[in-house]
Parts: structure tokens; sequence; C-alpha cells
């Protein structure tokens, strides 16, 4: 590993301490020299192939990690690992470049996934609600949340075009003894929220997009997700890196995520004893001015406080069964040749299958929705022409699959890898 840090520090001791040669370093190929230096650096149920292939199909999808230490890629894209949380696939963590290092940034899905894999939280959901929906809430010891979306044509919920401007956002948790909690905000407040970060303030001044601008829906339910996680829920070690991590961005400060804490699990995300507060980012309510309003919708009824405490719920939901795998078919044992020219027949008389049939009998059987999708699957690795889709099918293939089946998607993986890029084949292999 000193190896591997040692390159990053020649390539960034030019003038003024940050040389034009880490913008123009190959990062294919800076993995590739490095392979067992970060495969020694990895625990044992990391992949290195897996991290590297990781790495190199973020990088290529966001330009801007090109200016980048490689290193915090790679640094960025092992705690993810190490969180269980993937990266790009459906909103569960993204990396985003800050000045020269690459910042690790969960998404509202993927602190959701972390309440629920801690066993602590039965459930977590958070939800925008618009100027044409109804919405209602008692606080107090009969504590109650109502939500119904405009209805459309045949009931279901309307288009957002027919339900209005965002008016509000609420998250809720329900806790194993069946007590949902809950917390809510006008669209004022997340704003202020907003406002109040750093990151966003920096990001404004410079004149740079954000995702406030890109996905404001999203931001507004990571907003409620984490004042919730932070205010009112018990959080596995897990979640409280996570959230270290998106404080971070927030307060526009460097995670200095190091390959070697990545790797081992010791990071700990920096300090903010000497920072300003951030708003709403530590479990603080972040309320309006006076004389701003709360949600305008159509069930609201008055003025409400705005502190929350538990309420009981009515009745808890039913936990959805867990599904179980189908037993494998055991393979049918080889047939003995018949004495007689003539086929055997069996006890209730059917005939036997000839025995110099090429094919046995288990063969023929239909083949499984699971064997089909796998068949899918491997034929959309084969249509792939470019690098960059074989690594995000593979990505997200290892994801699912185990055993066998991953067997399979690797070794068609090593075929597509070679025929899509020859005079690279060796970039994955051991050294």
């Amino acid at each position: 590993m000193s190896q591997l840090m040692g390159s990053i520090r020649r390539a960034s001791n030019g003038a003024g301490g940050a040389s034009a040669e880490i913008y123009n370093l190959d990062f294919p190929r800076l993995l590739e020299k490095h392979k067992g230096a970060i495969e020694r650096a990895l625990p044992n149920h990391l992949s290195v192939d897996r991290i590297m292939r990781v790495a190199l199909t973020a990088y290529r999808k966001n330009d801007s990690l090109a200016k980048c230490q490689p290193i915090s890629v790679v640094a960025a894209v092992v705690q993810a690992s190490q969180l269980g949380l993937e990266l790009h696939q459906n909103g569960e963590a993204f990396l985003v470049p800050y000045e020269d290092e690459c910042q690790l940034i969960p998404g509202y899905k993927g602190l959701m996934k972390l309440v629920r894999n801690s066993g602590l939280v039965r459930d977590i959901f958070a939800h925008e609600v618009r100027i044409n929906d109804f919405f209602d809430y008692d606080l107090g010891a009969a504590r109650r949340l109502v939500h119904k979306p405009m209805a459309g044509e045949g009931n279901f919920p309307a288009p957002d075009s027919s339900r209005g401007k965002v008016v509000g956002y609420y998250a809720v948790a329900l806790l194993h003894d069946g007590t949902p909690t809950f917390v809510m905000k006008h669209q004022l407040d997340v704003d202020a929220i907003r406002d109040a970060t750093r990151g966003y303030a920096a990001a404004k001044r410079r004149g740079n997009t954000t995702p406030w601008d890109t996905h404001p829906v999203a931001m507004g339910k990571k907003t409620l997700i984490r004042l919730l996680c932070n205010s009112q829920l018990p959080m596995s070690a897990e979640l409280q890196i996570a959230l270290q991590l998106d404080k971070a961005d927030l307060m526009g400060v460097k995670q200095g995520i190091q390959l070697e804490q990545a790797a081992d699990g010791s990071y700990e995300p920096p300090a903010f004893d000497n920072l300003p507060p951030v708003e709403g980012g530590d479990g603080s309510d972040g309320a309006r001015q006076p004389g701003q309003s709360r949600p305008a919708s159509r069930g609201s009824q008055g003025p409400r406080p705005e502190r929350e405490a538990p309420e009981r719920a009515p009745q808890p939901p039913a936990e959805r069964p867990q599904r179980t795998a189908s037993p494998v078919r055991p393979a049918a044992a080889p047939r003995t040749p018949a004495p007689q020219p003539a086929p055997a027949s069996t006890r209730s008389g059917t005939p036997r299958p000839p025995q110099s049939e090429a094919q046995p009998q288990h063969q023929d059987r239909p083949r499984s929705r699971a064997e089909q999708e796998l068949d899918k699957e491997l034929a959309s690795m084969r249509s792939c022409r470019e690098m960059v889709d074989l690594d995000e099918i593979v990505i997200r293939l290892e994801a699912r699959y185990s055993g066998a089946p991953l067997e399979l998607i690797n070794r068609t993986y090593d075929e597509m890898r070679t025929q899509l890029n020859p005079t690279r084949r060796d970039l994955f292999t051991t050294a």
C-alpha cells in the first residue's frame, strides 16, 4: 500500500502542491499496476475485481472524477462497500468530486437501507406532499398522520402536474413494537435548511449546479430522512458513518477517506467542532420565521405546534413473509441397459424410453423462471459493445447472484472483456 500511496504523493509534489500530472494519470493503468497492493488492503469479504470494476465504471461515467486523486476514488468505493451501499444503483450512494478529492455521498435511499439493515427499525419511508393532496395530522397522545395523494383516473394517484407544486415533506419510521414516529416540514422549512448549509451556499456562490437544482424532491426527502434519523431513531455504526459523510458534504469540508482506513473499517469522518452547526443536520428544527405559513393542503385545519411526540399505532402492519428458495430437483440416476432388445416396462405398464437416447430425461424438463432470467442477463452481457456497459451489468448481477450462476457470469464477463478490449485482457489478472 505504501507503494500505491507513494505514487500519488510523487504525482502531487509539483509546483503549487498540485501537479498537472495528477489530472493526466491513466486511471485504469494505475489500478492495473497496483492491483496487488489494493487487494492486500481489502478485507476478505470484498473482492478486488469487483472494487476495481465499480471504480472504473464510476470513473468512466463521471468526467469530473478525472480531476480527483485516483486513490481517493478507490478509497470512496471501498468505503461504500464497507457500508453495504451500491454506487449509482437505485440512488443509494454517489461519487462526487470536491476539489481534488472524491467524496462518497449517501442518497436518501441509501440512508433508508442502512436504517432497515440495522434491525432496529421495522420500516422507514418519506414522501412529498403536493398542494392538491389531502394532508392532515394530530399531535399529542393520539398522534397520527394522514396523506392521501390527489386521485386521478381509476382512483390512481393523479399526475404530479395535476397534484400541483410541492408544499412539504414528511418521513415516517415504524419501530419493532409497532410505534410510529414521524417528522414533517413545510417547503419553506426545507429551503431554510438547504440555504443554511455551507456546501450549498459555496456552490451557489461559484455558480455551480447542485442536486437541489436537478433533483429537488429527492433532496427534500433526504432532508426529512436525515432529520428523523438524527432526532428520533436508534442508529447502527454504519448509519452513523453515513450521516457523518453526508454532514461533511453539507458543511463543505473534505471527508478525508483514506484507503487503509476504509479497508480495515477504522475510518472516522472529520470532526465538526470548529464549524458552525448545520440547521437540520443534527436534529435541529430549522423552524420558519414568524409570519410563514404551514403547508397549504385541503386537509389542513389551522396552525399546529411543531413539536412531535411518539404515538402508538392502532394496528401495526403484518410482517412480509420471507420467500424460500425452491428445492433443487435431484439428477436422475443412470439406468442399466436392459438385456432384451425390446424396451423394458415399468410396474404400471408404461414403456420405458429407449436407452440409446443421447440426453437423460431430467434435461427435458422446462427451465425455471430463475434460469430463464439468468439466460436473459447473459444474453444482455453478450450484446454489449462497450466495456462500461458490460461493467454496469456485472456490478448489478454480482449483488444478486452467488455460487454456480455467479461463476457463469464471471466466465461470460471474461470472454466478453477479451472480445471488447483484446489489448487490455490483463487488466484484472492477479499480479
